[in-house]
């Protein structure tokens, strides 16, 4: 880990003395002769030369007997201005010679960032647009990546191995400032809306609670070992319905609009047997709803199948799922039926599945009906 120093706009008054670091280099060595040791500066390369005759400066000092060496920034920090921020890319490097009496020496390398905030590909403003379900059912996307590609043909890496858990990769989102940084990832969603999010190594997992419309919008953004970007403070003249202190600013920030896409249900009134006759017309035993007014998208299947029964000839009974709005059934449902075919008895388990749509998951509901047919 380097010494880390931020740059001027990334400070507040409370940094005015983060801007010193003194590190004891005694700590970093182990055998030879202790006492007596001496140090000296070998070298020093990178950017605090060149910022050494900017404005604000960068200095360091060493004491020769003691091993201390002070790094020192003005306080209001470095100013990129003053030099091309490609100057900051490779941590600068002191090198100190430590050396004990007996004339036995080490190399000590002293790495010092001057540190950059980590940015995001592309347009920051460009949302990236996710569907999740409510369903904890196995997702036919399952570990397969590249689940979602926004409209500016970047891709996010999402893999969703539940219809109601998505992973989102957004390494390939940020890029580091600094060549040897690494970032983690945070990320904040208003605690009222139907949706969790748990911070990942790569990104953020997002779960659905319940059907939700409207997007919800998630704010996630990498952070580097410096800490930045640093959260916002308040902007009381802003009505942009964002917790200002919950987050860094927007140009740091990728947004994800969530939509919570519910399964499909079964009334309540949905019966569990049926009895009837084989000169009985089909039978109405539930309905199904869904959130959206795609009733029509429905595909409704039934185990046994007619074949699995052993054909029109020894099957006892089938389903069928009626239109929308079939009279007098109100236009916020469909029916479900079984018609009886031969005498006999058979369990029917009726799936009723949404309509498969890209970057959508397609969830379902079961419903178990036993059928008893007499002549």
């Amino acid at each position: 880990m380097p010494v880390i120093f931020n740059p001027e706009a990334a400070l507040d008054d409370e940094d005015e003395d983060s801007q010193m670091e003194t590190l004891d280099l005694n700590m970093y060595l182990s055998g030879g002769m202790a006492d007596g040791r001496t140090f000296s500066i070998i070298n020093a390369t990178g950017w605090i030369n060149a910022q050494a005759t900017a404005t604000p400066s960068f200095s360091y000092e060493l004491n020769s007997s003691t091993g201390m060496l002070k790094l020192m920034m003005d306080a209001e920090g470095f100013d990129p201005a003053n030099n091309t921020p490609a100057n900051y890319v490779e941590d600068a490097l002191i090198l100190v010679e430590a050396m004990d009496t007996d004339g036995e020496s080490a190399v000590l390398y002293v790495k010092v960032r001057g540190n950059l905030p980590p940015t995001v590909h592309g347009d920051a403003t460009t949302a990236i647009e996710l569907t999740v379900g409510t369903q904890e059912a196995a997702s036919e996307d399952g570990d397969d990546p590249d689940y979602y590609v926004d409209a500016a043909d970047s891709t996010a890496d999402i893999t969703c191995p539940m219809l109601n858990t998505c992973y989102v990769d957004l390494t390939g989102r940020f890029s580091v400032a600094n060549l040897r940084d690494t970032l983690t990832f945070k990320a904040y969603v208003d605690p009222t809306t139907d949706i969790e999010i748990m911070e990942t190594d790569k990104g953020v997992m997002i779960t659905g609670l319940t059907a939700q419309a409207t997007a919800i919008p998630v704010r996630v953004w990498a952070v580097d070992e410096g800490g930045l970007p640093r959260n916002r403070a308040e902007d009381a003249t802003a009505d942009d319905g964002i917790d200002d202190i919950m987050s860094p600013p927007n140009a740091a920030v990728q947004v994800i609009n969530v939509i919570v896409d519910g399964a499909p249900f079964m009334s309540n009134a949905a019966v569990g047997t049926k009895s009837l006759t084989v000169a009985d017309p089909a039978a109405v035993v539930g309905h199904v709803f869904d959130e959206t007014a795609t009733l029509d998208a429905l595909v409704m299947t039934y185990k046994p199948t007619l074949t699995e029964q052993g054909g029109m000839g020894n099957a006892v009974a089938e389903a069928s799922i009626g239109p929308v709005g079939t009279d007098p059934e109100p236009t916020d449902r469909r029916p479900i039926s079984v018609n009886g075919i031969n005498t006999g008895s058979v369990t029917l388990t009726v799936t009723v599945t949404e309509a498969a749509v890209d970057n959508t998951p397609t969830q379902y509901t079961e419903h178990t009906i036993a059928v008893t047919v007499t002549p």
